[in-house]
């Protein structure tokens, strides 16, 4: 029980480090990525309804929010 009180600071700031890592790495791409693809969606009905477009607003929100483009496209 003492070693852990002795480290506990230590312990601490491990987890609060994987936990940022996590949201940093995992969860905040795959918010970005859903709201891009709703908003693509809505963009591109309001402006042409074609298909093709629908990728270039995506990519373009992506961009715009940090996230790479090309490890979330669909082939």
């Amino acid at each position: 029980m003492k070693k852990i009180r002795e480290y506990l600071g230590l312990i601490i700031l491990v987890l609060v480090v994987l936990i940022f890592a996590f949201w940093w790495y995992e969860w905040r791409p795959s918010h970005y990525v859903k709201a891009c693809h709703l908003w693509s969606l809505d963009r591109t009905e309001a402006v042409s309804g074609y298909r093709k477009d629908v990728d270039y607003f995506l990519n373009k929100c992506l961009r715009e929010n940090g996230i790479y483009y090309r490890e979330y496209r669909s082939s």
